[in-house]
């Protein structure tokens, strides 16, 4: 999903769709994401890993570190896993969520989040995603989604490193995060406002 496109519900039950980019003076999501995510650079990551793809996954306990090929799906800066929530790597996240990821001439550091049950209800949209990427093995019986510690990783990337066709894409992730979440906190405090006012 884009950045510029947000949905709230409010107290009232109205659900509230605009464009916040155009609501925050002065923004420019194009120049910014330009700026720190190339837009090619864009392209070459959600044609690369914006489907089924093996990664490396790497974790750390005290000093040792451990890594992992896992299929993963890749969108708006993160990559998304089907996990088992006892497994050693998620205990690992649980002590240090830092990773590092490898994969198809692209290396990155990121935070490891587990978003909990694979069908939580807050889970849908992203499930259903993995379900369409996954779709060639995802019910062969190696999950059991009965179960509440199938879980859904989120590697939110930071930083990263991706080449194609001999050049070079330094890529600073974590604006992503910080924008989204700063102007998602501005634009509901204005609509909270306004629907204030409305009902007074």
């Amino acid at each position: 999903m884009s950045l510029s496109r947000i949905a709230l519900d409010l107290d009232d039950g109205v659900k509230v769709n605009y464009n916040k980019m155009q609501t925050a003076a002065g923004f420019d999501e194009e120049k910014f994401m330009n700026k720190t995510f190339p837009q090619e650079a864009q392209v070459i990551m959600n044609e690369r890993f914006g489907r089924d793809t093996l990664i490396g996954l790497a974790t750390v306990e005290g000093n040792v570190p451990s890594v992992r090929t896992v299929d993963a799906y890749y969108e708006n800066g993160a990559f998304y896993i089907i996990t088992y929530g006892q497994s050693n790597k998620m205990k690992q996240l649980e002590k240090n969520s830092n990773v590092g990821i490898c994969g198809d001439w692209f290396t990155a550091h990121g935070k490891g989040v587990n978003l909990g049950w694979f069908c939580k209800e807050e889970n849908k949209d992203i499930a259903d995603k993995l379900k369409k990427a996954f779709s060639e093995w995802i019910d062969n019986g190696h999950n059991n989604f009965d179960d509440e510690n199938t879980i859904i990783l989120c590697v939110r990337l930071t930083d990263g490193i991706l080449f194609s066709h001999g050049k070079r894409y330094d890529i600073d992730f974590t604006h992503i995060y910080l924008h989204s979440e700063a102007l998602c906190a501005e634009d509901a405090s204005r609509i909270c406002d306004a629907s204030a006012q409305i009902l007074v």
